[in-house]
């Protein structure tokens, strides 16, 4: 994964409590910090085919 250090921007997100509860876990697993977690997934999912991009993201339970 090719992730370029680039200033970041502040950003506010909702998430439901269960998920909150994921994320602060695999935190604490991976010792990473959350939103590095959550930058290492978008890069990954944007770095797919738009095809497979639109079935992970509309066969997701998360609500």
């Amino acid at each position: 994964m090719d992730i370029q250090r680039k200033p970041f921007r502040r950003a506010t997100l909702t998430l439901s409590e269960n998920t909150i509860e994921k994320l602060q876990q695999l935190a604490e697993d991976t010792d990473l910090a959350k939103f590095h977690i959550i930058r290492m997934l978008i890069d990954e999912l944007s770095s797919k085919e738009q095809e497979e991009q639109i079935k992970i993201l509309f066969q997701s339970d998360v609500g």
